[in-house]
């Protein structure tokens, strides 16, 4: 969702089931920014559910202010949204990303079991950030400019998860983040790491 101009709001996604995808739930605020003079308008997005879904995709949760492209000064807000029972199966890091004013924010994950398996592409010890490299960190979460994030419930397992997974969580810029009942599994060899 996101892709073009204008607002994104009051949406619901139910009882929906995801299976052999390249991303799951993609949030993008600013789509190709750099062919853009100036840069494009962007998309607001907010206000919308998603619920009971099983998720199999590569990288299930993609939320950011841009596509493919370091985090912008300014973008449209990505808030108020929940996920609640979601199961999902990937094996890329999953992104919660914002714009230096922290766009991306006040989202609710309760109930998300997230199985991380596999992970040949991820890379222990990147360079600095660069958009197209943002999926091969080696955590399962990488949170970056948000705020008001709240995870209740929740879980993350490993399952024949590659050696280079170094940690659960890998934040930068994050404030208010909440971790309520949740059983966040360090992968072999590595920690839950916040």
């Amino acid at each position: 969702l996101g892709v073009g101009t204008g607002i994104i709001r009051d949406c619901v996604f139910s009882n929906i089931t995801m299976d052999g995808c390249q991303y799951g739930i993609v949030l993008v605020t600013t789509f190709w920014p750099d062919q853009f003079p100036g840069g494009a308008p962007g998309v607001e997005i907010h206000d919308i559910l998603f619920e009971n879904m099983i998720i199999r995709a590569e990288m299930p949760f993609y939320l950011t202010d841009t596509w493919k492209s370091p985090p912008r000064q300014q973008s449209k807000d990505i808030r108020n949204i929940p996920f609640r029972s979601i199961h999902a199966f990937g094996s890329r890091t999953n992104v919660l990303q914002g714009d230096s004013r922290c766009s991306t924010k006040n989202l609710l994950f309760s109930d998300v079991r997230l199985t991380v398996a596999g992970g040949g592409q991820i890379q222990p010890d990147l360079p600095e950030y660069r958009g197209d490299n943002v999926y091969k960190r080696p955590c399962a979460w990488y949170i970056v400019n948000t705020k008001q994030i709240y995870f209740r419930n929740c879980t993350c397992l490993w399952e024949t998860a590659s050696r280079s997974w170094r940690q659960t969580f890998l934040l930068d810029h994050n404030f208010a983040l909440e971790m309520d009942h949740c059983d966040w599994r360090a992968p072999d060899g590595g920690m839950t790491g916040l």
